[in-house]
């Protein structure tokens, strides 16, 4: 499965969807690039293809995947990026989640087959383009550095120095954007054994390390999904009981990983993690006796930090003036589960909003376009 293809398509928008066996054709409505080629629009061919469905935001914690293809059409995702995940290739839209399984792909316009390089050299020369035409003046001048001047390793800490007096979104996104570019070495945490060496990934690739470490939080929801088990009754109770084990062993290492991430000086790209981290099972975030619970209150089963523990104190030192409305967005989703540990971590998210909107009153950011033309830098320039 190949990301390549679908980040060279952000922004495009996908109009029509075909199954035909195991081959999909997904139509992506991207005229700012198709019609250099002669059309509006590029098909997208996947072949030995398990599964193609998108997952809309909503406010629901368990909102259903679309699996049929006028469905998925229907929703007209708008593409903004692709990385592999759990087995499968993730794309992020606008509004919701695409989820791709195939071996292969190619990519038309107007039935004439295009190569991939073809593809590359046009995204880069509409971004080439854009950067040229574009007024940058009320930019931040180390924005405007990054958009047009050379990328180098020593452009990263003056982002952050300037960042952590000002606490904009802008500056936080061009850091982002600018240690992705400067990591490389991918490495997902897929089993609990990889928590063993995700440190050493994060001294080496900090950007890349902070992402696997949001998508393997995430990821619980498949991984300790209670979907019908397949097993007879009696022994329901101990699979249950073993399923509660792995997560309470999985958010351990989620714990302990973020934990070590306290005595690191202020990083946007350590407050954004944890908010993404955020979007995941509030069932493991407090040890029992944080929560109010209807049945009373219980002992502490130990004196180990929990998840929210750690992850409140990171919001506060690596938030900035964008924070606020993303810990409310997050406070609005969680409270949906409507369960202890749900309103608990709602009331909590909304009482750092107060404390950092209070603190960093006003902010400034980058356009949609803006990071897009960041992100498609062409590698030469970096």
């Amino acid at each position: 499965m190949q990301p390549e293809v679908w980040n060279l398509l952000h922004d495009g928008v996908v109009v029509g969807l075909a199954k035909r066996a195991t081959v999909v054709r997904v139509t992506v409505s991207a005229p700012h690039l198709a019609q250099g080629f002669g059309g509006d629009a590029f098909d997208i061919v996947l072949t030995a293809a398990k599964r193609v469905a998108y997952c809309p935001d909503s406010e629901r914690w368990d909102e259903p995947w679309l699996e049929e293809p006028r469905d998925v059409v229907r929703a007209q995702p708008e593409l903004v990026e692709a990385r592999s995940s759990q087995g499968e290739l993730r794309v992020r839209c606008v509004r919701g989640v695409l989820a791709l399984d195939y071996a292969d792909l190619s990519l038309e316009v107007g039935g004439r087959s295009v190569p991939i390089a073809s593809l590359r050299d046009a995204v880069a020369a509409y971004w080439a383009s854009w950067r040229k035409q574009c007024d940058a003046s009320a930019w931040h001048p180390l924005a405007r550095e990054a958009l047009h001047g050379a990328w180098s390793a020593a452009l990263l800490p003056r982002l952050l120095a300037a960042w952590r007096l000002e606490r904009t979104s802008e500056l936080a996104e061009v850091t982002m954007v600018l240690g992705h570019a400067l990591d490389r070495e991918l490495r997902p945490l897929a089993t609990l054994d990889a928590f063993a060496g995700w440190r050493a990934h994060y001294e080496r690739s900090p950007s890349v390390a902070l992402e696997a470490l949001a998508e393997a939080a995430t990821s619980t929801f498949d991984l300790l999904s209670d979907e019908d088990p397949g097993i007879a009754s009696p022994r329901l109770g101990p699979w249950l009981d073993a399923r509660r084990a792995l997560g309470a062993r999985w958010w351990r290492a989620l714990a302990d990983a973020v934990g070590a991430l306290r005595s690191e000086p202020p990083d946007p790209r350590i407050g954004r993690a944890v908010i993404a981290m955020l979007r995941s099972p509030s069932e493991h975030w407090f040890r029992i006796d944080q929560v109010a619970h209807v049945a009373g209150p219980f002992a502490a089963p130990d004196e180990l930090p929990s998840f929210a523990d750690h992850a409140f104190a990171l919001l506060e030192t690596h938030g900035d003036g964008g924070t606020p409305a993303r810990l409310e967005a997050c406070a609005r989703e969680v409270g949906i589960e409507c369960d202890c540990n749900g309103a608990e971590m709602r009331d909590r998210l909304r009482e750092i909003a107060a404390t950092l909107h209070a603190r960093y009153p006003t902010d400034r950011s980058l356009t949609d376009t803006a990071r897009s033309a960041l992100v498609h830098r062409p590698l030469d320039a970096r």
